[in-house]
């Protein structure tokens, strides 16, 4: 009798410390869960916030500057065909024609850029001929932008050394080769293709100043040239 009382007590305390290691078991068990779910919303909510500010931003910087700065401090090459007309004395000996420039274009912002134009040409008129030399700098500005298209301004100083055979006391007589400083406007249009090419329809006025001659009168004059240029962008 005394054993089966002893047993029955045993049981009940084994089925307490069963019962009581279940709980603590459970306890922790649900605390580890909650520890692990917040950690994690912990991670998540520290992440979308970075995540969010950066998109932000970009799209902020998009929408406060739609140029990229890929856009700048691009160097192009072109070539130019068109038609020089001249003025003042070069047309006294000279007649007007298709003729080649070379241009240089460096885009230092996203409205002015540095240009330089070289040109060379001969212009025959019967036995007589004037000859144009030049490389003109540039300051290019925009007007505006619409899309890929834009037209613009552009003018500075160049050097020149224009030369003529003329008629001087009934006799042809070339004049002498000398450099002289000059003027030259430009008005135009750009049309960007892609990343790499862009066309320009342009008139490009060049105003050298008077050369005097030991013989004859001195050598004035002006041209024109209106000119459709292919560039190559990098």
């Amino acid at each position: 009798m005394g054993l089966l009382i002893m047993d029955e007590i045993k049981l009940k305390l084994f089925g307490k410390l069963l019962l009581t290691i279940l709980c603590v078991g459970s306890s922790f068990f649900v605390f580890a869960q909650e520890k692990t779910s917040v950690t994690q919303d912990s991670k998540i909510q520290a992440k979308t916030p970075v995540n969010e500010t950066k998109k932000n931003e970009n799209v902020s910087d998009l929408s406060s500057n739609p140029y990229s700065t890929s856009d700048i401090n691009l160097h192009s090459v072109g070539l130019a065909i068109g038609q020089t007309f001249l003025h003042g004395d070069f047309s006294d000996n000279g007649e007007n024609q298709v003729t080649f420039d070379g241009y240089y274009d460096y885009t230092a912002s996203h409205s002015f850029d540095f240009v330089a134009n070289a040109h060379f040409s001969k212009h025959k008129f019967h036995n007589l001929y004037t000859q144009i030399n030049g490389l003109a700098f540039s300051i290019k500005g925009k007007i505006f932008q619409f899309d890929s298209f834009a037209p613009f301004i552009m003018g500075g100083l160049g050097f020149y050394m224009p030369k003529q055979k003329r008629i001087i006391d009934g006799q042809n007589r070339e004049s002498e080769s000398k450099i002289t400083l000059g003027t030259n406007l430009g008005v135009g249009t750009e049309l960007e293709l892609n990343r790499h090419f862009k066309l320009w329809l342009v008139i490009h006025h060049h105003n050298p100043f008077d050369i005097k001659q030991e013989v004859g009168t001195e050598i004035e004059g002006r041209y024109t040239k209106l000119l459709m240029a292919g560039f190559y962008t990098f």
